[in-house]
């Protein structure tokens, strides 16, 4: 990728997936799953957006031409690898060529087996019931699934 020094987030995330999806059409690398931490980039995709619009066409071309690809949203705390891999490639601004990785670096080794490993992570956040009294939650992320509040309203 070339480098993108004074851009938004939610560019370099959407610039990302691009070159993700290339990287898929030119490997036949089918089905695909797409997991991202940005629901901004989801709903950019899903519903455009007029400043991204180049982008979001070619991001959504390429994912018709891979067939079935599907796009879902993961909590940062189950993207560790790539947090670690993305936070370490902006230190060294090697946006000027995309890198494709036989093993996994060191840095991730501890991240990659957490992966393997199923770990699951607490995430808290705040939370507003009905009557808009703050309260706090926890909810696990990992590959379990653990519902943050039951059906009743």
């Amino acid at each position: 990728m070339k480098g993108i020094p004074n851009s938004t987030n939610t560019l370099t995330e959407l610039l990302a997936l691009m070159q993700g999806l290339k990287i898929a059409k030119d490997n036949h690398l089918m089905p695909l799953e797409i997991s991202t931490d940005s629901i901004e980039v989801i709903n950019f995709i899903n519903n455009g957006h007029e400043s991204y619009s180049f982008i979001i066409c070619e991001c959504r071309s390429l994912m018709q031409l891979l067939g079935d690809t599907k796009l879902s949203h993961t909590y940062r705390e189950q993207n560790k690898v790539v947090d670690l891999l993305a936070k370490e490639g902006a230190k060294k601004q090697l946006f000027e060529r995309t890198r494709t990785l036989q093993v996994p670096p060191m840095f991730v080794n501890e991240a990659v087996w957490a992966d393997i490993l199923g770990t699951t992570y607490l995430r808290e956040v705040l939370t507003q019931n009905s009557n808009l009294i703050a309260t706090n939650a926890t909810i696990y992320t990992g590959n379990i699934t653990i519902p943050l509040f039951g059906n009743d309203t």
